[in-house]
């Protein structure tokens, strides 16, 4: 009987142990903290959740659909004005886990008072906005040293007759395309800093209707912002740009004094 009772109990214990406890997904409304770096800690009450899109490959949704290691922040009209948390202490940064490569920092903009359910599409695909009204927009860690302003200042200073007169007037940017490639890109200077610019790429012909963007700057310890816009509402590219500063500035609790240096 004994020797039942201690097999049973060993069938129990080895069962829990190759049981997954579910993970728990954040919620509207919870107040999450998370680490993309020491510089940046944002500290957040989370908006509407996004769905997820089903990609139709088993393989794939089985490795790269990971739902609890995502930091989507939620979606938020364009003059959203977030909740500001006091900094929190070093141990407590130092304590937080670093983003995993495929669940970094997410969050969605909408412009023109529109709203719309937001979906886990890529922002580089034409089926990646949910609306024409939307921005997505994601951040990746990294450790380059130049600013994006010196690929203006190259492109100009080598390729000056790759110059863009009627995209660079309608846009209020430096245009230039690509002889190559036929492809036109444009460079917009940031109200955030002198020296901090966007990158604006995917801009030629008319297949797609989105339009890619990308900041690195050495801000905030090494960042790179990507964010997808339609062609539609490019001319309010610099209002978009400000709001992802502004909102990144005011979730920021990390301690290192020069996060934003």
């Amino acid at each position: 009987m004994q020797k039942k009772i201690m097999v049973s109990l060993c069938l129990v214990l080895l069962t829990g142990c190759f049981q997954r406890e579910k993970p728990m997904f954040p919620k509207e409304g919870n107040i999450e903290t998370w680490k993309q770096n020491d510089h940046l800690v944002v500290k957040a009450k989370l908006g509407p959740r996004r769905e997820h899109v089903d990609t139709g490959c088993k393989r794939c949704e089985a490795e790269f659909y990971q739902p609890e290691h995502e930091q989507y922040i939620g979606q938020f009209p364009i003059d959203y004005v977030p909740e500001k948390f006091p900094k929190i202490s070093v141990v407590e940064a130092e304590s937080l886990p670093f983003p995993y490569s495929n669940g970094q920092l997410e969050f969605d903009l909408m412009l023109n008072g529109s709203t719309a359910q937001a979906t886990d599409r890529t922002i580089n695909s034409d089926q990646g906005l949910d609306h024409p009204d939307q921005v997505k927009v994601r951040l990746l860690n990294t450790r380059l040293d130049g600013r994006t302003s010196d690929v203006i200042n190259y492109r100009l200073k080598n390729k000056p007759n790759d110059f863009n007169a009627e995209n660079s007037n309608k846009y209020g940017m430096q245009c230039w395309r690509n002889q190559s490639t036929d492809s036109l890109r444009c460079y917009g200077q940031s109200k955030h800093k002198v020296d901090v610019g966007v990158l604006f790429k995917n801009m030629g012909g008319d297949q797609s209707n989105w339009v890619l963007a990308e900041s690195w700057e050495p801000l905030y310890g090494g960042i790179t912002i990507e964010w997808s816009i339609d062609k539609r509402n490019l001319h309010r590219w610099k209002e978009v740009d400000a709001a992802i500063w502004r909102l990144l500035d005011t979730w920021n609790v990390s301690p290192i004094s020069d996060s934003s240096q």
